[in-house]
């Protein structure tokens, strides 16, 4: 019996070269999936990252102001809401001084005095004008946002502050204006100034003295706030969103607080004349005091001279203000504290080296 031979085509590898592809397989695979592995993991790698540039995070709002830059970013859009808008542009006026006037029909810029806001429904206005003169005001032509041109029959300044009020001869104005003290508000909060044919942002920062006499009364603030931003003097200051009048842009930027307004309207409204205080205490500031000859640091208010008019007070000249109403005495905010203090009050003095409450009424 004869036998066969079998023949593989040429092109067909021997047996032991396939059994060897064959015995090293699970090790191709187990490279070919950790290849597909780091593959997906660097793919989802550059993919977070594209979202993480590309996509803001979800607590990240788009700022209207951002503090401490050179220049605040300012969104005029966002400033009021829509109704708000338009009850802050009824409330605007603007003084312009006749005499420039060109044909009786022509107001041009440079003739322009000053803003103002209304007070009352009665037409008393109130603007930022410390270089009135008397009787100026009979040469101004009062504008409101409709373009009605009011003549102011009465103007009452304040020499404190550089406050002018005046009265116009109208009436059924938009008087409802609501004033924000501005230490009530915390360092850096953001405001709005109102100019001529323009709005602007404004930052509150720190307060500065006012003046170099140090001789002073007590009731009559000494520090102003000062305002971040490119104000104009004569500016008016609104709170954002609200619409609320902190007050009017001062000398050097500063700002002319809303509480010098306030104190004044009732007396205004009543008998067209600017508010007295009772009470004045006139004196200066002190670091501290020798009491058994050791020096007490503690700030204090050295009286030096009372009025008559405050005849309804017990304190007398050489008296050591240490304590009023709720606060230790501090010569920044020692005006305010009066302001804001009740009409009957306590403070406490050092007289004669001995330490003493006193009541002080108003």
């Amino acid at each position: 019996m004869s036998s066969k031979r079998r023949f593989l085509p040429p092109h067909f590898p021997k047996s032991s070269q396939t059994l060897g592809f064959r015995r090293n397989r699970p090790h191709s695979l187990l490279w070919f999936g950790v290849i597909i592995v780091l593959t997906c993991v660097t793919a989802l790698a550059v993919t977070l990252s594209a979202i993480a540039w590309l996509v803001p995070g979800a607590t990240i709002q788009t700022p209207v102001y951002t503090f401490r830059s050179a220049r605040p970013v300012f969104d005029e859009e966002k400033a009021f809401p829509t109704l708000v808008e338009k009850q802050v542009e009824q409330r605007m006026v603007e003084v312009y001084d006749a005499r420039t006037v060109v044909k009786e029909t022509l107001y041009p810029v440079d003739g322009f005095v000053g803003g103002g806001v209304v007070l009352s429904s009665g037409g008393w206005v109130v603007m930022y004008a410390p270089n009135y003169k008397l009787a100026e005001e009979k040469n101004w032509h009062v504008v409101d946002y409709q373009g009605t041109v009011y003549y102011v029959t009465k103007a009452v300044p304040d020499l404190d502050s550089g406050l002018l009020f005046l009265q116009i001869d109208g009436d059924a104005f938009r008087g409802d204006v609501t004033m924000v003290d501005s230490e009530t508000l915390p360092y850096y909060s953001p405001l709005i100034g109102m100019g001529h044919n323009t709005s602007y942002p404004l930052v509150l920062d720190g307060v500065v003295k006012r003046g170099t006499k140090s001789v002073h009364d007590i009731f009559v603030t000494r520090y102003d706030h000062l305002l971040i931003g490119d104000s104009v003097p004569g500016d008016i200051v609104l709170t954002p969103g609200k619409g609320e009048l902190v007050g009017f842009v001062g000398p050097n930027g500063t700002l002319i607080d809303s509480r010098h307004i306030e104190e004044h309207i009732p007396s205004l409204f009543g008998t067209n004349t600017l508010y007295e205080r009772p009470l004045s205490f006139f004196g200066y500031a002190i670091d501290g005091y020798i009491q058994d000859d050791y020096l007490i640091k503690k700030q204090g208010f050295v009286i030096t001279n009372i009025p008559t008019t405050s005849g309804t007070s017990t304190m007398k000249s050489g008296d050591i203000i240490t304590f009023m109403h709720t606060n230790a005495y501090e010569e920044k905010t020692a005006a305010w504290v009066f302001h804001t203090a009740p009409s009957t009050f306590t403070v406490r003095i050092i007289r004669d080296e001995e330490e003493r409450i006193m009541t002080i009424k108003r």
